[in-house]
């Protein structure tokens, strides 16, 4: 299952803060985010996962999220 997302992280710090907490939470996924990308996007790949948890601790670091279409 692959899951993108329009964020509003804009940099490698807030990037890496994210990650972090994403890798305890789901340690079995694959995370990256393009910053290049005008939506600043987050990729995630793997199983198990929930969308809806994703976007929260997003919102809970102070982060916007939105699920892509994909």
């Amino acid at each position: 299952m692959v899951s993108v997302f329009k964020t509003n992280v804009t940099n490698n710090q807030e990037s890496r803060l994210v990650i972090n907490h994403l890798e305890c939470m789901y340690p079995k996924i694959n995370i990256e985010f393009d910053l290049e990308d005008v939506d600043n996007m987050l990729i995630i790949e793997g199983d198990n996962y929930k969308e809806d948890e994703i976007a929260s601790l997003l919102f809970n670091l102070g982060f916007g999220c939105e699920l892509l279409p994909f």
